[in-house]
């Protein structure tokens, strides 16, 4: 009996453990089913919330769930739901981290705690043929359901890439590195986002950004921010130094903005810019980068507008004081703003003349621009600027002025000058400095207008076609499109003075056309005037050589030079006077040689004074010249005469071909008269001449 009592005990204690071990393998087969269960319900609901969260779609090539409840994604693409011809992928991961919040896995209502991506590429691309971006469907919304919370998120090893949609094909325009930081807390967070803008963001879904290290400040790009619903603070530094796809390379050392906003997508920012830094880079290393998004504010358009013009550098500081509108309707948007240039240089193409140390500001507003009184330097030359373009758009309307009082007028200003201005620029040939005001306006669709003003004061010149040296000039060139007039152009020097008035028209076939009036008044007698006479009168003045009959006297010279319409040939109408010239073989030696054989025998003595004409006022004519001689009350000594003349008084107009005697009085100098008050002589008349020969009187 005891035998067989043993041997039952033992069967029963044998049979209670396979049972245990039936128990618990069973129970083990539950747990592992429940977890894979779990594991697989976890990881389709990762999926799903992050898909939730970004309002997107979501593929993957593999997803895992950890022993430690964390869920296990490779091959993580998010997308916008939309079929495409090409690859539009918002963001590409080659593993991402998962895990829930041991709270929420308790009350069986599991939400997304944390999310870790690595080896990520985040690619913002738009479609420039639908004017579409991928990211439009893309926004960060709270799970329903929940709390309200944002999950934490970890982006690493990333990095940030722009491309475009040309016909269908994608291109990538510009990568940079990226890591990211968003949660509620980040110990590593500055504390400092209220400045200016007075807001707490202790309670915030904070975020911070680290891109490229910057090439010009050494350090790197890092933007800090708050969101709370309803509000984004921003803050911090940015570069794009190290992108070489960009081509300009840019950086701001403080950044702050607060973006405000509702349920309907109606906005309000504030943005404050100090120290942006900008260079433009060498044309090898960009590629084009064209900012899609400005298209949509006219005002930032016409900027850039301008940026691609005059390639400005240098530092300035930006303060947006209000930008107000809809997320939607962003052109509707109204701005207002001032832009502060601290040390910047412009530099347009078209007008290659090198603008540096500009400071000032420009206040802005969404269809305004206005320059309010900005200085700047070129070498030694100092500029202000004032005006405004309004009405960004096919109305585009534009008013400029730049002025300078100490413009220095050499090879850089002449370079920079359109080229209807360069030939009449080169007529004249002014150097050392003078005052300019410089105007360009413009009103779409009709073009613009340009007017230069050059205000001479102390310059030289030489005008081409009259090329005595101008001294000391005066007076203002006006420079407009294919016109340059000149008004009272003053040239003073010692005693003697030039004035210059006309104008110099450009024609189609850009040859210059002149009409010039030169006033010249005691003009020195001597080899520069003799040089400054038009060449096929050199010859003709150069017979009275004036400075041997008159020593160092003086003239008096008007001048008009003008282009023929039809010949465009140059014509003038020149008049030189020189005063009390003394008789002498050398001026007699200028008479034809029948006159000159009876004015020698005459014996003139005494002074003269003498007018000059000579003219070429039609091109179908020769030219014209004629003597008038002033008697001043000369003496003659006639041996065919019994009496002596003296006081001799009278004109004697002499051309080619004539010799005509105006009122010529004199006296005897036994002061024999005919009657009281009446000279002894009085004499009018008419002599002709045939080749220079005497031919007849009357």
């Amino acid at each position: 009996m005891s035998v067989n009592s043993k041997g039952s005990a033992k069967t029963v204690k044998n049979r209670k453990l396979i049972h245990r071990i039936i128990e618990a393998a069973l129970s083990l087969l539950v747990l592992v089913c429940l977890f894979i269960f779990i594991g697989r319900t976890l990881s389709k609901l990762a999926i799903i919330q992050i898909a939730e969260l970004t309002n997107t779609k979501i593929t993957t090539q593999a997803v895992s769930f950890g022993i430690n409840g964390s869920v296990l994604i490779t091959g993580f693409v998010v997308r916008t739901g939309h079929e495409m011809k090409y690859e539009d992928a918002i963001l590409h991961a080659r593993k991402v981290y998962v895990r829930f919040g041991w709270d929420s896995l308790i009350r069986l209502h599991p939400r997304l705690k944390k999310i870790s991506v690595y080896d990520f590429v985040f690619n913002a691309q738009h479609d420039d043929d639908a004017d579409h971006w991928n990211l439009a469907p893309f926004r960060i919304n709270p799970l329903p359901g929940g709390s309200g919370k944002l999950p934490s998120i970890r982006l690493k090893r990333g990095t940030l890439r722009y491309s475009r949609v040309i016909n269908s094909k994608p291109t990538v325009v510009a990568e940079i590195p990226l890591d990211a930081a968003f949660g509620y807390s980040m110990p590593d967070f500055q504390n400092d986002m209220g400045q200016p803008y007075n807001f707490d963001p202790g309670s915030g879904y904070k975020f911070s950004i680290t891109t490229a290290r910057s090439g010009m400040t050494a350090a790197q790009s890092i933007l800090q921010g708050v969101w709370n619903p309803g509000i984004f603070l921003i803050s911090g530094g940015i570069s794009s130094t190290d992108i070489p796809s960009l081509e300009r390379a840019w950086s701001i050392d403080a950044l702050a903005a607060e973006l405000t906003y509702d349920i309907n997508d109606n906005y309000k920012l504030k943005l404050t810019i100090k120290d942006l830094l900008s260079r433009k880079k060498p044309q090898a290393e960009t590629s084009g980068l064209s900012p899609v998004l400005l298209k949509e504010f006219p005002a930032f358009n016409a900027l850039q507008n301008f940026f691609d013009q005059y390639e400005p550098q240098g530092r300035i500081d930006i303060k947006l004081e209000q930008a107000e509108g809809n997320f939607f309707q962003l052109s509707k948007s109204s701005l207002k703003g001032v832009i502060s240039c601290k040390d910047a240089a412009i530099y347009k193409q078209s007008f290659p003349y090198l603008i540096e140390n500009i400071t000032g500001n420009m206040v802005f507003t969404e269809n305004s621009l206005i320059l309010d009184d900005l200085q700047g330097r070129h070498r030694d030359v100092d500029l202000s600027f004032n005006g405004w373009l309004k009405d960004f758009g096919p109305g585009f309307k534009y008013d400029i002025n730049i002025k300078s009082k100490n413009m220095a007028l050499d090879k850089d200003l002449f370079d920079a000058l359109i080229d209807e201005w360069k030939k009449p620029w080169l007529a004249f040939s002014p150097q050392g400095k003078a005052g300019i005001e410089y105007a360009i306006k413009g009103n779409s669709p009709s073009g613009n207008t340009q007017a230069l003003i050059v205000k001479l004061d102390g310059t030289d010149a030489v005008y081409q076609h009259f090329p005595y040296p101008l001294k000391n000039l005066t007076g203002p060139l006006v420079f407009e499109k294919n016109t340059v007039s000149i008004s009272d152009v003053v040239s003073k020097q010692d005693n003697h003075t030039i004035v210059l008035n006309g104008q110099i028209r450009v024609t189609e076939n850009d040859r210059p056309e002149y009409d010039i009036t030169i006033d010249a008044n005691n003009i020195p007698i001597d080899p520069i005037l003799d040089k400054a006479l038009p060449e096929d009168k050199q010859e003709f003045y150069r017979k009275f050589d004036l400075a041997s009959l008159y020593g160092n006297g003086i003239l008096t010279l008007s001048n008009r030079i003008w282009m023929d319409s039809k010949s465009k040939r140059p014509q003038y109408d020149m008049t030189l006077m020189a005063k009390r010239l003394q008789i002498n073989a050398q001026l007699l030696s200028l008479l034809p040689p029948a006159i000159k054989q009876v004015v020698t025998e005459l014996r003139p003595q005494g002074e003269i004074d003498i007018t000059v004409v000579s003219k070429k006022i039609d091109s179908n004519s020769p030219p014209y010249d004629s003597i008038t001689v002033h008697c001043l009350g000369n003496k003659i000594n006639w041996t065919q005469f019994p009496y002596p003349l003296r006081n001799l008084k009278g004109v004697v107009k002499m051309t080619a071909d004539t010799i005509i005697l105006e009122d010529i009085t004199a006296e005897t100098t036994d002061n024999i008269q005919i009657a009281a008050e009446i000279p002894a002589v009085k004499m009018n008349g008419l002599i002709t001449l045939l080749d220079g020969v005497f031919s007849k009187a009357s």
